[in-house]
C-alpha cells in the first residue's frame, strides 16, 4: 500500500524556508544554520530565543538588556563564563538572576577592567 505523502513534502519545504529567520518581537534574526538541524530547540521555543540572544551578543550587534534579564539561567551562564561584552557583564553582574551568575560576571568584568 502506497501513500501519497506529496502534502507532507510541502509542507516541510515550506517550514524550512520559512525557519531562517527567528522572530522574537518585531525583531528578525537570520540564522546561520538551517534550523531543521535544531528540532529540539523547537520543541522548547524558550532554547530558541536564548540561542538566538546569545548569538547576537556574542556578534556585537545590537540587543535589549530586557531579553537579558528576562533571560534564562542556563543563558545568563553561559553569557558570564564566555562572553567578551562588557556591557553584557555589567548588566549580568547588577541584575543576574542567580548569587552564582552575578559573582562570575562581577569577576570576569573586574579581571578586563584590572
Amino acid at each position: 500500500m502506497r501513500r501519497n505523502l506529496s502534502h507532507v513534502a510541502t509542507h516541510s519545504q515550506s517550514w524550512q524556508s520559512n525557519a531562517r529567520y527567528l522572530w522574537i518581537g518585531s525583531e528578525r534574526y537570520a540564522l546561520s544554520e538551517p534550523i531543521h538541524r535544531y528540532r529540539a530547540l523547537l520543541a522548547n521555543d524558550h532554547r530558541l530565543r536564548d540561542w538566538a540572544l546569545l548569538k547576537t551578543i556574542d556578534s556585537a550587534k545590537p540587543w535589549n538588556v530586557a531579553d537579558l534579564r528576562e533571560a534564562s539561567n542556563w543563558l545568563q551562564r553561559k553569557l558570564a563564563e564566555r562572553t567578551r561584552s562588557p556591557e553584557a557583564l555589567a548588566v549580568l553582574a547588577e541584575h543576574g538572576r542567580t548569587n552564582r551568575i552575578r559573582t562570575l560576571a562581577r569577576s570576569r568584568l573586574d579581571q578586563r577592567t584590572a
